[in-house]
């Protein structure tokens, strides 16, 4: 098992590919945290209560649709990922530098930002819609 340090040290480089790193990511966050893995995907639902990518119908200005909660734990949690980026070099000289590798994507902005502030409340209303989709299957309290 990786120790926090190193598990924040690993992350902190991470940027600008949710899809590409939220799993792994929420995997070895439970790992570090010394609680169980989320559960496989079965076909029969039996492990709905505590997996990745949660099915849950999301009621939008009277229109609802399919969407998937990243990590989920009925009755303890809904979880977002969002992912962020470093910020770019701001001389102009680095850009060209071959030891200063080139930001090439940049998530849902330069953490610290307040477009990655922006983004970060954005999912918290995401997660509120979710629970209010899913509070039939199982009772959610949203803090």
């Amino acid at each position: 098992m990786q120790a926090i340090s190193e598990f924040i040290a690993r992350w902190s480089k991470s940027g600008g590919s949710e899809r590409a790193n939220y799993a792994l990511f929420l995997t070895e966050l439970t790992e570090v945290l010394g609680v169980d893995n989320p559960l496989p995907a079965t076909d029969t639902g039996e492990n709905d209560h505590y997996r990745l990518e949660h099915p849950v119908a999301s009621h939008v200005i009277g229109e609802t649709s399919k969407k998937f909660i990243n990590f989920y734990r009925c009755g303890s949690f809904i979880l977002e990922t969002k992912q962020g980026s470093q910020g770019k070099p701001t001389n102009d000289n680095q850009l060209n530098h071959p030891t200063i590798p080139k930001i090439k994507r940049v998530g849902h902005g330069v953490r610290g930002s307040r477009t990655w502030d922006r983004s970060i409340v954005m999912a918290r209303g995401q997660a509120e819609n979710y629970a209010r989709g899913i509070a039939r299957e199982c009772p959610i309290f949203c803090v």
